[in-house]
């Protein structure tokens, strides 16, 4: 018998000794065939023969598996040579395929349990049509189900191998053995935990372009007329021009909460399919993506797409106006969904989330109010070097940021960013092609989503946003294959200043409780350890959902941010949104 498995990056065939006698004879009782369990999670049925020597590995071709964190351990226990599957100990049943939880019972402790390997034949068929090109030169061959003697029903999917169709016959006794496959040309993945290995694509696709409208807080033009500004900045930025875009990707949607909002292509918003109507490439366009809930969504498909060659070169863009009247402003009569929990009790606005979480921080830090003031005094101060900047020229002091209007204690108008009208894009493409264009690319050298859900019963806490942002910071690192202190800036979401602070710890740089004082004690500063949001971030650029912060570490890392330019500065993380689900973390790197 044999069982195939995969190792961590490739394949390797090498003999198994054999568990049982060899036999001779066809017979039930003497369970003269074997079952192996490849990479393709098949069973291969073989007759026994003692002077068989070498057999084909799998043609290379055949798709390969990729394990995740609910079927690892099938896989695991393959290459081990055993066969495992998961037991329920809750209605002391066996469960596959392999699940999160038990489909009878719901019990989330499902338990991998060695199993014996013996079989028998449940059903077969013989297939002369292949549904993949390695299946072609194997034609015909036999399917088989396997029904384990564990349990009645327990069934495994097999390919039956070197036996004649006319010798098959169901409640056939199988057995099971185990090989190991050759290498292959081609890589297959193996993680063994989800998003804890290097990306294959590691500094594949780079920024080549950076176009901005001007940020105002009420534009007269329309939303489509900016964006499309944006774009042919960009474009003129990386030395490219329409007619080489063959794909947009955007997150088309506004961020009101509560009451109204307007939804009129091209006003509201912009979708790709608008703009690449008013940009007249329609007929060239091959991809486009349209991703919620933040637009670095949007960007991390585009990344795919250019790596998967479902286009050339992708415009990324970001549109957004401020509406009229108020952005949160719940005009409903009644709440439905998770709003019924929050709106009757006046808790239906973004800043007053974020309060519980700041007022949280304070007192069980020991920072104050004062701790953010140096944060957000310093930050304006770094808008002033930035031309793309709302706030740019316009001072802040600590007494203003002290006495600025309450919105929801203590976060002040000053600690939330700020609405404008205004439009922002950039161009990705393949690295190898971002080296011949007009500017120095910026890799994209690793990238991470937030998959972490806190508590049902408020919109965020303190402790789940950490833990949020550290489990996201971990993939990062692992992703780009670098370590925290690798990373020479940092470009950390600001939608609410407190979002800096849980960033920092979140992501190891200080400890939980631990970034007041970092701030306080300079090493945020561009002359300090780590210089954050060097040009101003949200708070002082404008609400642009994640592109502020992408922009600036591409332009620092190539060496464009001109006065406000980081020496030395190869290597930021970039963070979008507050470590929740939803949230989003990159790596951009200079070219090596």
């Amino acid at each position: 018998m044999r069982m195939i498995w995969l190792n961590s990056n490739q394949c390797f065939e090498l003999p198994i000794p054999r568990r049982n006698p060899v036999g001779s004879n066809l017979t039930r009782g003497d369970r003269r065939h074997r079952i192996a369990i490849d990479d393709h999670h098949y069973l291969h049925y073989r007759q026994r023969d003692t002077d068989r020597g070498a057999h084909m590995s799998p043609t290379p071709l055949k798709p390969l598996p990729l394990p995740d964190n609910i079927t690892t351990g099938y896989w695991e226990a393959a290459r081990a040579g055993r066969l495992a599957v998961q037991y329920c100990p809750g209605c002391a049943r066996y469960v596959h395929l392999p699940a999160d939880v038990c489909p009878r019972c719901d019990t989330p402790d499902l338990q991998w349990h060695p199993v014996s390997g013996r079989a028998t034949l449940y059903s077969y068929t013989v297939v002369h049509d292949a549904p993949a090109p390695g299946f072609a030169d194997s034609l015909p061959y036999i399917v088989g189900v396997a029904e384990l003697e564990e349990q009645s029903g327990l069934l495994i999917t097999t390919n039956l191998v070197d036996v004649d169709p006319g010798d098959l016959r169901i409640g056939l006794d199988l057995d099971v053995m185990f090989d190991e496959l050759a290498p292959r040309h081609h890589r297959a993945p193996v993680p063994p935990q989800e998003g804890l290995t290097m990306w294959d694509y590691r500094d594949k696709v780079a920024i080549a372009g950076i176009g901005y409208t001007e940020l105002i807080r009420r534009n007269p033009r329309t939303l489509a007329s900016l964006t499309v500004e944006a774009t042919d900045a960009a474009l003129s930025d990386s030395g490219l021009s329409r007619e080489d875009i063959d794909g947009l990707a955007t997150t088309p949607t506004m961020p009101v909460y509560g009451g109204e909002k307007g939804n009129q292509d091209g006003i509201d918003v912009v979708t790709p399919a608008y703009l690449a109507g008013a940009l007249k490439i329609r007929d060239q366009i091959t991809w486009l993506g349209n991703t919620s809930p933040m637009v670095t969504h949007a960007a991390i498909d585009a990344i795919n797409a250019l790596v998967a060659g479902a286009c050339t070169h992708v415009v990324l863009y970001r549109a957004l106006h401020m509406p009229q009247g108020r952005y949160s402003n719940f005009t409903s009569t009644h709440a439905s969904g998770k709003d019924q929990f929050f709106a009757p009790y006046g808790f239906s606005i973004p800043a007053a989330w974020a309060a519980t979480v700041a007022r949280r921080y304070l007192e069980t830090s020991g920072a104050t109010r004062e701790s953010f003031a140096n944060f957000v005094v310093d930050n304006r101060e770094r808008a002033h070097l930035n031309p793309n900047s709302y706030f740019r020229g316009k001072t802040l002091t600590r007494d203003e940021y002290l006495t600025s209007r309450m919105v929801a204690d203590p976060i002040t108008m000053l600690d939330c960013d700020l609405p404008v009208d205004g439009a922002v894009a950039i161009v990705l493409t393949r690295a190898d092609r971002a080296r011949d264009l007009r500017n120095p690319p910026a890799m994209i050298s690793g990238y991470a989503t937030s998959n972490h859900v806190g508590a049902t019963g408020v919109p965020m806490t303190l402790e789940d946003i950490r833990a949020g942002a550290h489990a996201t910071g971990e993939r990062l690192w692992a992703a780009a294959g670098i370590d925290r202190g690798d990373i020479d800036i940092a470009q950390l979401y600001d939608g609410f200043s407190i979002f800096t602070y849980t960033w920092l710890e979140g992501l190891g740089f200080c400890g939980a409780g631990d970034a007041a004082g970092f701030i306080d004690d300079g090493n945020a500063r561009p002359t300090g350890s780590l210089p954050l949001n060097t040009g101003g971030g949200c708070l002082a650029e404008g609400r642009l959902h994640g592109m502020t912060q992408l922009t600036e570490a591409a332009y620092q890392v190539t060496g464009r941010a001109g006065q406000r330019q980081i020496p030395d500065a190869r290597r930021s993380v970039v963070t979008v949104s507050n470590g929740l689900a939803g949230s989003t973390a990159f790596v951009i790197s200079a070219d090596r």
